[in-house]
């Protein structure tokens, strides 16, 4: 180098350096994979930091902050697998710790479905008694309906939940996740009894903006009525939302309530009628954001309304009062 200027001497060094970085880089992702291959979950994570913080702008650290959430996630189920082996856990800490994992399992990033459903699985086992065994077998329920595509094996689930652990929360809740279930199979008598069954355990309520306040028992009332719509049971949907609306009046789904109410009228050619109902609807839901969620929510079952934009909504709700009064004129 002693004939090279300075210009030149620090250009070598520097593409020395770059070349020492990206050889270090591609070693520690080698690294980094061998210990995930391993299943040694807690090194792999050290080696993505280390990698991250001491090589950033190279495509290895890229490909090692894509693994990073995941890696966190599964350390976390590794320590508390450690402790579960290491047998210093208290059953109630040994249940949650295993709720834990399942639930880990179960979410983002990892979403490993089948696996979280074999922890909760073992919740049942380890700890039958448990209140996390109650949680583990209502979780094991969403899994099936909501992400396996399994309904049987929800129902099944739902029904050992309510069972076992018959005066809880979760027992509450799997009865309306069966009325849910059997809504969706259009198995209306069953869905009708969950519902019923989910009004009778006491309210939890939860509030909203607005003094508004939302329970499974206020939903459950609602779909109540939503089951008789969809069966075309128009008189006994009618006697439930207007029951909710008199009985709910801080119901988040007032709106929604009156939106059927105006359905069922169109469909029975009581327009005058109907025209009321959609403008009280339309009335509700004016800045009131809370009214507008819960609408369009549950009125997705009504064939024509099916937008998720606010603004949709209401030129949907102005067309058909137009509609209806301009036909009512005729008629006249």
């Amino acid at each position: 180098m002693h004939d090279k200027s300075i210009p030149e001497v620090k250009a070598e060094i520097g593409k020395k350096i770059g070349q020492l970085t990206k050889q270090m880089a591609e070693m520690e992702l080698e690294r980094l994979n061998a210990a995930r291959a391993n299943r040694d979950f807690s090194e792999a994570l050290n080696i993505a930091q280390n990698l991250i913080a001491t090589s950033p702008h190279t495509p290895q650290a890229e490909q090692a902050a894509e693994q990073l959430s995941t890696l966190q996630h599964l350390t976390a189920i590794e320590n508390l697998r450690e402790q579960l082996q290491n047998n210093t856990l208290a059953p109630t800490d040994a249940a949650r710790a295993r709720l834990q994992i399942g639930t880990i399992y179960e979410r983002k990033p990892l979403q490993d479905y089948l696996k979280a459903i074999e922890v909760y699985q073992e919740i049942s086992e380890h700890h039958p008694d448990s209140i996390y065994s109650a949680e583990a077998l209502y979780r094991s329920g969403i899994v099936y309906a909501e992400h396996l595509s399994a309904p049987n094996e929800a129902i099944e689930t739902y029904n050992r939940v309510i069972a076992s652990h018959p005066n809880t929360l979760q027992a509450m809740m799997a009865n309306f996740q069966l009325g849910e279930i059997y809504r969706k199979l259009h198995r209306y008598n069953e869905a009708l009894q969950a519902y019923e069954a989910t009004i009778r355990y006491p309210e939890r309520d939860r509030y909203l903006a607005g003094g508004y306040r939302d329970s499974f028992a206020d939903r459950a009332q609602f779909r109540i009525g939503r089951v008789y719509y969809d069966d075309n049971r128009y008189d006994e949907a009618r006697f439930v939302f207007e029951e909710l609306i008199q009985n709910r009046t801080q119901s988040p789904r007032l709106a929604a309530a009156y939106i059927y109410l105006a359905a069922i009228s169109e469909e029975l050619a009581e327009n005058r009628q109907a025209v009321k109902f959609y403008k009280k609807t339309e009335t509700l839901i004016t800045d009131n954001p809370v009214q507008m969620m819960m609408l369009i929510e549950e009125a997705n079952a009504l064939g024509t309304l099916q937008s998720t934009d606010p603004g949709a909504v209401m030129r949907y709700l102005a067309e058909k009062q137009k509609r209806l009064s301009t036909q009512t004129t005729k008629s006249d």
